[in-house]
């Protein structure tokens, strides 16, 4: 074998462990790059929508109390709902959030802070029976909140 040949032949292994040396880098960021997306997903999708689930199970333990009269949960549970609430959306807001996302979350806050409101200025936790008023108050508020979570769900799904 010729020295020529011998150059050639090494140049071409040299070219050959270069290419495949590049292409597993080029792999590896690949990876990282669908590994990071994954894990974006998982945060700020899924997560949320599982705080989603949560809230609508905690208004939904509102709307019982109010349909069946149960003004004790008022007096009782209602200040740790609220608590688990304001837990919650200061969860959601940590996520990354799109712009009808943010926007939807943000009227969904205010309508939980007039839930709040109305619900100190009836004073639930020392009444013994919700007036009509009082309850269709309230009714409409939770039924406003729940198709805020409704259109926050949809959202989720679309992103």
């Amino acid at each position: 074998m010729s020295l020529t040949s011998k150059i050639t032949c090494l140049g071409v292994l040299l070219s050959c462990f270069l290419l495949i040396l590049a292409t597993g880098r080029s792999n590896i960021r690949n990876f990282e790059k669908v590994q990071n997306s994954i894990e974006e997903i998982y945060k700020d999708r899924l997560v949320v929508k599982d705080l989603i689930f949560k809230l609508s199970s905690l208004l939904h333990e509102k709307e019982l109390a109010i349909a069946s009269n149960n003004l004790n949960f008022f007096a009782k549970n209602n200040s740790s709902v609220n608590k688990k609430i304001d837990d919650y959306l200061q969860a959601f807001r940590s996520t990354k959030l799109t712009v009808k996302e943010k926007s939807t979350l943000n009227y969904f806050s205010k309508n939980i802070e007039q839930l709040k409101k109305i619900e100190q200025e009836i004073k639930l936790s020392e009444q013994i029976i919700l007036s009509g008023e009082n309850y269709t108050k309230l009714k409409s508020k939770i039924k406003n909140l729940k198709e805020d979570l409704k259109v926050l769900s949809d959202i989720q799904l679309e992103e």
